[in-house]
């Protein structure tokens, strides 16, 4: 968890529930232990809805930390 917050530019006091919330929303229901496989498929999910907490500079960090930290191609274009 503590590597999602962080690759996702959250402050570490609101960064586990959120990361939680998100997932709840892209139809991942655990508190925690999150499989990459849960996770990748929920990654647009995520992104999108970090705009509402992150500056567009935070934001483009983020893509780029989460997905380099799950392996995920980053998107160009």
């Amino acid at each position: 968890m503590s590597d999602l917050v962080r690759a996702a530019h959250l402050a570490p006091s609101v960064g586990p529930f959120t990361i939680r919330r998100l997932l709840f929303r892209a139809g991942v229901f655990k508190s925690d232990q999150f499989e990459r496989s849960e996770i990748v498929p929920a990654l647009p999910i995520i992104e999108a809805e970090l705009k509402e907490f992150l500056s567009a500079n935070e934001l483009v960090a983020a893509k780029r930390d989460l997905r380099a930290l799950l392996g995920v191609p980053i998107e160009t274009g």
